[in-house]
């Protein structure tokens, strides 16, 4: 798939806001953090709509209330142009398929065909974990269900790959042929003679302090009942989850009461605008309105018509002459002003009478006094605050059955406890807890020392191979061990989840300058985590600088990336990450971004970038790539 078009309306700081793209490698450039993260969020809320966790962040994006849109053009890999837009106020999509200048309109299910077949998810946290990288948000998601799989994989792969380094190098030590002389580094030999017994040693203690573990797990086998999978306390758990819902209860309650206190106002106050509107039109209808407007329209003409005529005609008036006795035009004037006063005062008394004895003015002031009472009902007509008040109520609902589920679960354990001390039990099960947690750790490590045998026959192993080498050394022969070859390599990385650890081994030596030369996962409390042979020693991701960590993260987020999808159906939305590790020197920035370039190579990238990695990626010739000022 690929993103040709990005168009935001009252979006953000966006107004019809229209962005080509054509290149692969795509350079958005933007005035401040703030617009580069509208982008990425509309490409996410555009595929999959607001979530009940992104509808509080959606309100930094509207400004309008009257239109807040945001649309994408899509090309498919079979060809097929798709235009797919949301309303963000009304909350709604719309797709389209373009073929030539038509647009047809699609059903929903097309959106999520296109979803399920370019992207490989329908999940949000998928996406968001694998197609987006954020320099705010660098951490490896593991609620993503499909990143988790991925580092499942990548575990046993990189445990994998130890095991069959481990076999191969016992195979060479056993059939080695030693016909011929060679120079023997005593030194060399000794070292791997420390390193196997070291390795031996580990993995002797791990398995007697295993097996003190589970002697201990055996003795709290009775409060097995009282553990959770993940080695809590259930009746910890179930009291602290019941104490939580209840006063979510009480929180929801509060508003379900404030929703029908509202409701209940809002329609006394429709009540009243009512009857105050409906008084107005019992006395008034709209056609009487109409009329008594007509005729205090004619009134106000025939006095100005009547105020002209005294200024011209009475004595010292507007053309400053003084009549000693009338002449004929003034006889008419007079006539004529005799008949306006007389219609006026036949005028006065209709009006008078069609208005009740109300004057013109306060006839006008109750007027709108109706106008205005009248648009405030329509306006309380149409509030939701009813519809709110149904959604508190089915939340309330639903927070009643969990909370009553809770506590019949917690009843049921309450029983099995029977007469013992909560407090000892509580102790005891903690205890319990503790004991499995770390005989689950040690079985981790014990399976990770042992390689691809049972932890009895690896010890057998390292012993045979002790005693190989130290009769190598005795009778002045060296057992040649093997070292991966080119070919040997290049027949590795064909697996991808080999590739994944070889590559990125040499990637990550690479951009670190060899600070950081490997690393290993490991699965510890229910978390992958990485340890990173850090200046020739292991240690703990957290344990080097930050900024190396989030180089780490980068790499590690690509790797992860291509892993989930080696044949690239979407594109990714890159959020100015390399402008965000803080780099010292433009060399560092300019490696990170070949090494971007390089691992995602073949898919389209959108690269949202500041005026300072725009100039680094523009000076840049080894990237094809299309720069656009937003």
């Amino acid at each position: 798939m690929f993103i040709e078009k990005i168009l935001l309306n009252g979006f953000g700081g966006f107004t019809e806001k229209e962005i080509n793209i054509v290149s692969p490698f795509t350079v958005l450039v933007g005035h401040d953090p703030a617009e580069l993260k509208t982008i990425k969020t509309a490409i996410s809320l555009i595929l999959f709509g607001i979530s009940p966790d992104k509808r509080l962040e959606l309100r930094n994006y509207i400004y309008d209330r009257k239109k807040c849109s945001a649309a994408l053009r899509l090309k498919a890999e079979n060809g097929k142009k798709y235009l797919i837009g949301r309303d963000f106020i009304e909350e709604r999509v719309e797709i389209f398929e373009e073929t030539g200048i038509r647009l047809l309109p699609q059903s929903s299910t097309v959106l999520m065909n296109l979803l399920r077949t370019e992207l490989g998810t329908l999940n949000p946290l998928d996406f968001e974990a694998i197609y987006l990288l954020d320099q705010d948000e660098m951490e490896v998601n593991q609620n993503s269900l499909g990143i988790r799989e991925e580092l499942q994989k990548v575990l046993k792969a990189y445990q994998d790959g130890i095991k069959e380094n481990l076999s191969y190098k016992l195979e060479a030590a056993v059939t080695a042929d030693f016909s011929e002389p060679v120079t023997i580094d005593q030194a060399e030999i000794q070292e791997e003679i420390n390193q196997i017994q070291n390795h031996l040693r580990k993995l002797e203690g791990k398995l007697e302090e295993y097996q003190e573990a589970e002697q201990k797990v055996a003795a709290y086998k009775n409060y097995e009942a009282f553990i959770s999978p993940d080695n809590k306390n259930q009746i910890e758990v179930l009291s602290q989850q019941l104490t939580a819902l209840a006063l979510e209860r009480k929180y929801v309650e509060e508003q379900v009461r404030a929703a029908i206190k509202m409701q209940t106002t809002l329609e006394q106050e429709k009540k009243k605008l009512q009857a105050k509107v409906g008084l107005f039109e019992e006395l008034f209808s709209p056609e009487k309105q109409r009329f008594i407007e007509k005729l205090i329209k004619e009134r106000d003409e025939k006095n100005e018509v009547l105020k002209g005529l005294e200024t011209e005609y009475s004595y010292g008036g507007g053309k400053k002459r003084l009549l000693s006795r009338k002449d004929k035009e003034q006889e008419k004037a007079e006539e004529k002003m005799n008949k306006l006063l007389k219609e006026l005062s036949e005028m006065r008394s209709r009006i008078e009478e069609d208005l009740h004895g109300r004057s013109i003015e306060q006839f006008l002031k109750e007027k709108k006094e109706y106008e205005e009472n009248k648009e405030n009902l329509i306006r309380l007509q149409q509030s939701p605050a009813s519809i709110e008040g149904i959604k508190k109520e089915e939340e309330l609902e639903q927070l009643r059955n969990e909370e009553k589920e809770t506590r019949r679960r917690l009843d049921e354990l309450l029983v099995k406890a029977g007469s013992t001390d909560l407090k000892d039990l509580k102790k005891r099960v903690n205890t319990l807890a503790t004991v499995r947690e770390e005989a689950q750790r040690m079985k981790q490590e014990i399976d990770f020392l042992s390689g691809d045998y049972e932890p009895i026959e690896a010890i057998r192993i390292m012993r045979k191979k002790i005693d190989q080498l130290h009769q190598s050394l005795e009778s002045g022969e060296k057992a040649e061990t093997m070292a991966a070859s080119a070919k040997e390599r290049d027949e590795l990385v064909k697996d991808p989840l080999h590739r994944f650890y070889v590559e990125g081994s040499e990637i990550i030596k690479r951009v670190t300058g060899g600070k950081i030369r490997e690393f290993a996962p490991e699965f510890i409390d229910g978390k992958y985590k990485f340890k990173v042979l850090y200046e020739n020693a292991w240690c703990d991701l957290e344990l080097i600088s930050p900024r190396q960590k989030r180089v780490f993260l980068l790499i590690l987020r690509m790797l992860l990336a291509r892993l989930h999808a080696p044949v690239v159906r979407f594109p990714y939305i890159i959020n100015n990450v390399v402008g965000g590790l803080d780099l010292e020197e433009s060399a560092e920035k300019v490696e990170l971004f070949l090494i971007i370039n390089e691992l995602l190579a073949g898919a389209q990238v959108i690269y949202l970038a500041d005026e300072g990695e725009r100039r680094i990626i523009e000076e840049n010739q080894a990237i094809n790539k299309e720069i656009i000022k937003i």
